[in-house]
C-alpha cells in the first residue's frame, strides 16, 4: 500500500465532484456528513464545518490510498474486500492523526477492474473547529504506509518499489520520477559532483542547483530544474548529503584497491628474485676465499720434501 498525499486544497466542489462523480465510484465511508449521498449536500457540509476557521484558507485535505495487484489475494482472503481496505485507510487516517472531522473514503475502478485505490477527503478544520496540520504530510505518510506494509506482510513493505505506472503521471508527478530516475541514470556514470551536474544538464537537459548558508560556501541542499519546475533533491531520495555520501564512498573504494598489498605470485616472485641474488653472492663468495687460501703464501711454491733436499746436499759435497 502507498498513499499519495495531494497539496491541500480550497475547493471542496471541485474535489468532492471529482471523486464522486467517477463512473463505478463507491462510497465506503461518510463521517460528519449527513447521509443523503449527493456530492452536493456533502458540499455543503464540508463548507459549513470550514467556516469554524475563517483564517484557514485551504482547507480541503485529500490523499489517494493504493495497493498492488500482487496483494489482491491478501485483501480477498479476509472476506470482503471493501471492507478491509476501508480498515486499513480508517487505520492510516489514525496512525496521521487525521481524526475526529468530517470524512469521505470513496473506491475507484477508473484505472483497474479489481479497484484497488481509494481517495478519502477530510476537512482540514476539525469538529472543534481546529487546524489540522499538513506539515511534512507527505513523509509522514510514507513512514505510515510502510509501517502498515510491514504489519500485513503488504508487497511495499518489503524491499523494492510500488510499481510507479509512469505513463499516467502528469505535473509535479511527472517531474519528480524524471528527474529520479535521470539521477539514478547518471550516478553510475558520473564519478563526482560535478561530472552529475553537467551530465544531467547535458543529456536530460536538468539543471542542478546548490543551496548555500547565508553568504558562505557551506552547502545545505540541493534542487533539480527541469522546465520551469523546480523540485528539491531531499523529496525525490537525493539529497545534498546523499549524493556526497555516494561520491566520497566511491572515491574510498577505488582508493583502497590501489593501496591493496601485492598478491601472492608478486610476492613469490620476489621472493625468488631475493633468492637468486643471495645464492650468487654466496657463489662469488666461495671462489674469492679459495683465491684467498691459495694467495696466502706469498705466492710461493709448496716446500719440497726433505728426502729430495738431503740428497741435493751430498752431491754438492762429494763434488
Amino acid at each position: 500500500m502507498i498513499g499519495k498525499t495531494l497539496k491541500s486544497g480550497a475547493s471542496f466542489s471541485a474535489t468532492v465532484s471529482y471523486v464522486t462523480d467517477k463512473e463505478k465510484a463507491e462510497i465506503l465511508y461518510i463521517e460528519g456528513l449527513r447521509d443523503y449521498l449527493t456530492s452536493k449536500e456533502m458540499i455543503e457540509d464540508f463548507k459549513a464545518q470550514s467556516k469554524l476557521n475563517p483564517r484557514l484558507k485551504k482547507c480541503v485535505g485529500h490523499c489517494i490510498l493504493s495497493f498492488s495487484k500482487e496483494d489482491l489475494s491478501k485483501l480477498q482472503m479476509e472476506g470482503d474486500m471493501s471492507k478491509t481496505m476501508l480498515d486499513r485507510a480508517k487505520e492510516y487516517l489514525e496512525r496521521m492523526n487525521i481524526v475526529n472531522t468530517q470524512l469521505l473514503v470513496v473506491r475507484h475502478f477508473d484505472r483497474e477492474v479489481e479497484g484497488l485505490h481509494m481517495h478519502v477527503i477530510y476537512n482540514r478544520v476539525s469538529n472543534s473547529g481546529k487546524t489540522i496540520s499538513d506539515k511534512n504530510i507527505g513523509l509522514k505518510s510514507g513512514k505510515v504506509c510502510q509501517a502498515m506494509n510491514q504489519k500485513y506482510s503488504y508487497s511495499n513493505g518489503k524491499a523494492g518499489e510500488y510499481p510507479v505506472k509512469r505513463h499516467r503521471l502528469r505535473g509535479a508527478d511527472r517531474v519528480r520520477y524524471l528527474n529520479r530516475d535521470a539521477i539514478s541514470a547518471r550516478l553510475k556514470t558520473a564519478e563526482s559532483l560535478p561530472e552529475l551536474k553537467d551530465q544531467l544538464l547535458r543529456y536530460h537537459g536538468i539543471s542542478m542547483q546548490f543551496k548555500y548558508a547565508g553568504k558562505t560556501a557551506l552547502v545545505q541542499g540541493v534542487s533539480f530544474n527541469h522546465q520551469g519546475h523546480s523540485i528539491k533533491g531531499s523529496s525525490i531520495g537525493y539529497s545534498y548529503g546523499k549524493l556526497n555520501s555516494i561520491f566520497t564512498q566511491n572515491q574510498l573504494s577505488v582508493a583502497s584497491e590501489f593501496a591493496s598489498p601485492p598478491s601472492n605470485d608478486m610476492s613469490s616472485l620476489q621472493n625468488h628474485q631475493t633468492s637468486d641474488s643471495l645464492g650468487a653472492h654466496t657463489k662469488t663468495d666461495i671462489g674469492l676465499g679459495l683465491l684467498n687460501d691459495l694467495m696466502s703464501v706469498g705466492g710461493q711454491s709448496p716446500p719440497e720434501d726433505d728426502n729430495i733436499y738431503k740428497r741435493r746436499k751430498k752431491k754438492k759435497r762429494g763434488m
